[in-house]
């Protein structure tokens, strides 16, 4: 049993699209107390690929450095969700704590080292990652979800487990405690962990992980986000540079061009000589205008918003906006974090969520459902948005969901093929389907959503679908096999 100050996540999504809830328990050191563990910590198992070093690392090694561990899996946005919380960590104990990432992939695309070795340098991680391909590292933990972080104390000894966000906030106080334990006995080692950065080894480029390219075929520019430096560019079809937007320096301010700065954007969409701009890690929607090269902020106050509530632009706080489509004056967001596709009323000025519970997952049903935000027997998870798309042709919404990469439809009474198969029936309220086509454009009325990681979503896609005639009024949940059994294994979600 490992204790500490700790805290397992309420809320959590299964491989299985079961929404569950687990157990609440934290675990508390009494004050005064030793925060130090009683129980030597698993040693690393051996013949793993290690990145940001030169050589695999062991216990022995960090004799005298607190370790946390990450248990994380690229795919999940809950873990790309605590990075800032490790970094700040690092930050503040660059003498004492050493923080490795134990990758344990979900899907089987995800375990390839050159793929991590590439989304290590996309989020610029520079502590020690290993490529717990087989999961050895976490059922040596009895890790369960996705992101898990563990403490283990100067003398290599196992101090705690937490799983969800808000990692911050349970992980300090711990550190702050081995600090000055381990210092009052001279049980600390100052001394610097040699790393090699993956990003030292790779040549330069002109863009940097590019998330989003959007083009304007009546103006004949291509806009693209360039992810990895915090930058939009603006280009002519022939990829001559017009207009480049944000410092380069990763931060929230609004300005002309190069005065204004973005924190990793993502979704583009362009409405005239407006473009919008889904800031994903400032958990904000940016425009700019394009004639004067004003950048300004439509939505998003640099909060990450839990829970997911609507209202007012000046007072929302969206989570992640990862993608964006446009149809009228409705600006339709992919909004990651909360699993949601959102709808910001350019008119009213206000923004909701339209699909998705808030909770992840992937069961389907009745869009007015999907409203219910929060209740948790009545509303219908969604899975990591990363695309959204107008489908002018059909009168239903497709969503796609990246981690069980399928696409979705939420509209009238559907059967849904794939190769791995599940299905669904349940049909779609007449008043949620005139509210969508009043929102709607004619000849563009309702929307589709795209999500990928990437790799085994071929596992899981539809190659299908159909509507399913004679069966409203009957909903049935959604079932999803998958091709390899991930166990109770998990993504997870608060503190």
């Amino acid at each position: 049993m490992l204790v500490g100050v700790m805290a397992l996540v309420a809320t959590a999504c299964t491989n299985d699209s079961t929404s569950v809830d687990a157990v609440p328990t934290t675990v508390t050191v009494p004050t005064g107390a030793s925060a130090a563990g009683t129980t030597p910590a698993p040693e690393f198992p051996l013949g793993l690929d290690w990145l940001n070093v030169d050589q695999p690392l062991d216990l022995a090694a960090l004799q005298g450095k607190i370790i946390l561990l990450d248990f994380w899996t690229y795919g999940c946005i809950n873990c790309i969700h605590i990075i800032p919380d490790l970094k700040r960590l690092e930050t503040e104990y660059p003498d004492d704590l050493v923080v490795v990432g134990v990758h344990s992939a979900k899907f089987a695309n995800e375990g390839e080292t050159d793929n991590i070795r590439e989304i290590i340098q996309r989020y610029d991680i520079r502590h020690p990652v290993v490529n717990d391909v087989n999961f050895e590292v976490w059922d040596s933990w009895g890790a369960q979800a996705w992101p898990t972080v563990a403490l283990i104390d100067p003398a290599g000894n196992a101090v705690g487990i937490h799983a969800g966000e808000g990692v911050y906030e349970v992980v300090q106080p711990v550190v702050a405690n081995l600090v000055a334990e381990f210092s009052a006995i001279d049980g600390l080692d100052p001394t610097p962990l040699p790393v090699r950065l993956e990003q030292d080894r790779s040549p330069n480029t002109v863009l940097s992980y590019p998330g989003k390219v959007h083009a304007d075929p009546l103006s004949d520019r291509l806009f693209i986000a360039d992810t990895g430096h915090h930058q939009i560019i603006a280009a002519t079809d022939d990829g001559t540079v017009t207009a480049v937007f944000g410092s380069g320096l990763e931060g929230f301010d609004d300005g002309a061009g190069t005065d204004s700065s973005f924190s990793s954007p993502q979704g583009l969409v362009i409405d005239g000589d407006t473009l919008y701009v889904a800031d994903t890690n400032n958990h904000a929607i940016r425009q700019i205008d394009l004639t004067t090269g004003a950048v300004t902020t439509l939505t998003g106050t640099g909060a990450k918003g839990w829970p997911p509530i609507g209202g007012a632009l000046n007072d929302v706080e969206l989570n992640s906006p990862w993608a964006l489509e446009l149809s009228g004056d409705h600006l339709y967001v992919a909004n990651a974090g909360t699993h949601q596709v959102w709808t910001i009323n350019l008119s009213d000025q206000t923004a909701a969520p339209s699909v998705g519970s808030g909770a992840e997952g992937t069961a389907n049903g009745p869009l007015l459902e999907t409203f219910r935000i929060g209740a948790r027997s009545r509303g219908h998870p969604v899975l990591r948005g990363l695309g959204v798309k107008l489908d002018p042709e059909r009168g239903d919404q497709h969503p796609r969901r990246s981690d069980r990469s399928r696409r979705r439809r939420c509209g009238e009474s559907l059967r849904i093929r794939g190769r791995r198969r599940y299905r669904n029936w349940g049909p779609i309220p007449a008043s949620a389907r005139d509210r969508l086509a009043r929102r709607a454009s004619p000849g563009r009325r309702h929307v589709q959503l795209e999500d990928q990681v990437g790799g085994s979503i071929n596992e899981y896609r539809c190659v299908a679908v159909r509507r399913r005639a004679g069966m409203e009024g009957r909903t049935r949940p959604s079932v999803l096999r998958a091709r390899r059994s991930l166990g109770r294994r998990r993504c997870a979600v608060g503190g």
